[in-house]
């Protein structure tokens, strides 16, 4: 979910001569805000400032609105704060919107009826873990847990003394039948005789 803010200044001067670079500065370190997180803009009208801040952080979505509504309340502080001299400060907005990361590789496409818009910078660095990192060190590390467990059952299990086993008794032949046969002349017989096992 990404949290975008703005905030209209007036300033005096002309358009010409305002440093949108100092303002810009001067916004993000009176928000904490790295430098890429500020948009700002310019219109004619004395000086007519657009800002716009995004982020996906909540919690510092919550500090950049209590910080740009003290502007709208003494724009007097406000204007020593940023260096410039304001005439007129209006409240800001904020606008919450879902945003749907594209797939990984793929380049946004811009509307091709607008010009390609600046990217919304997320929340600023702030010197933690990266999660993908952070997922692949637990992972590597339960991978490595589950292996010397297994080892150690494969181990344990190995060294483990074996009871002796009882000899087996020999089974009894089953006899199934016998066939028996005389044939005409009388001192040849055969006889066949069929044995099974147990096995």
């Amino acid at each position: 979910m990404m949290r975008t803010h703005a905030q209209t200044f007036v300033v005096g001067g002309t358009v010409e001569a305002f440093d949108k670079r100092a303002f810009r500065l001067a916004i993000a370190a009176a928000l904490s805000l790295d430098e890429q997180f500020v948009k700002v803009s310019v219109a004619p009208g004395s000086v007519t400032i657009s800002l716009t801040i995004s982020t996906a952080s909540p919690s510092l979505s919550e500090a950049i609105t209590t910080r740009l509504e003290s502007f709208a309340d003494d724009p007097s502080a406000a204007a020593i704060s940023l260096g410039v001299d304001i005439l007129a400060v209006n409240p800001p907005t904020l606008r919450t919107e879902f945003v749907s990361a594209p797939p990984p590789g793929a380049p946004p496409s811009p509307s091709p009826s607008s010009p390609p818009p600046a990217a919304p910078p997320t929340a600023p660095p702030t010197g933690g873990p990266d999660q993908p990192i952070l997922l692949i060190v637990i992972g590597s590390v339960a991978g490595v847990v589950l292996l010397l467990l297994a080892s150690f059952l494969l181990l344990s299990r190995a060294t483990k003394p074996r009871k002796p086993r009882k000899p087996r008794k020999p089974k009894e032949p089953i006899v199934i039948g016998a066939v028996s046969a005389m044939s005409e002349e009388p001192k040849t017989s055969v006889g066949i005789h069929l044995k099974v096992t147990n096995v």
